[in-house]
């Protein structure tokens, strides 16, 4: 048996990888967590974290205006560090306790909290994480920014959108200052 099926791509336009999407403007927009990973840093010359950092890769999908809205069903993502409670020093070698782990850490807590979890669960020292059960399907608000990308290996700049916070679903249209630092 055959893995291979047959498609037509003769009428194909050529397309850098994930598509010529337009950016959406700078904004905060409905959203909903659509799906969750489990990913790793690749821990590159001069990274902050360790290669093999686990961090959790979020997809939201874009729900503004309801499917007649103008970005309905377009996709954002953020990842966020699960940071390691030591680190590499980089004077020394040797491991020390990773000044950032709190700071990271409450970017995931204030994520989970504003897909309205529970904050006394996810605070617990056994809590386990679960993307069905915590993440995927809740309602939210993503803020996003607009930023230039440079593709390493062909040069091409492009601009992307960044998810800056992730803010609950019922908070209305006062949100949309929250935060301008960020945007700025």
């Amino acid at each position: 048996m055959s893995d291979g099926f047959s498609i037509d791509l003769s009428g194909a336009e050529e397309s850098s990888f994930g598509g010529d999407f337009e950016p959406l403007p700078n904004g905060t927009y409905d959203a909903v967590a659509y799906d969750a990973e489990i990913k790793h840093t690749i821990g590159r010359p001069g990274a902050k974290l360790p290669a093999g950092t686990p961090m959790v890769n979020t997809q939201f999908k874009i729900t503004e205006g309801g499917e007649e809205g103008e970005w309905y069903n377009r996709r954002v993502f953020r990842s966020f560090i699960i940071a390691p409670d030591k680190i590499e020093d980089p004077e020394t070698g040797k491991k020390v306790k990773n000044p950032n782990k709190g700071k990271s850490d409450g970017i995931l807590l204030s994520f989970l909290k504003a897909l309205g979890n529970d904050d006394s669960e996810i605070r617990s020292s056994d809590f386990s994480l679960n993307f069905d059960e915590h993440i995927r399907g809740r309602a939210c608000r993503v803020k996003l920014k607009q930023r230039s990308y440079t593709n390493e290996s062909t040069g091409k700049t492009t601009i992307q959108n960044d998810v800056v916070v992730v803010l609950p679903a019922d908070e209305g249209a006062e949100t949309e200052d929250a935060g301008a630092e960020l945007l700025a």
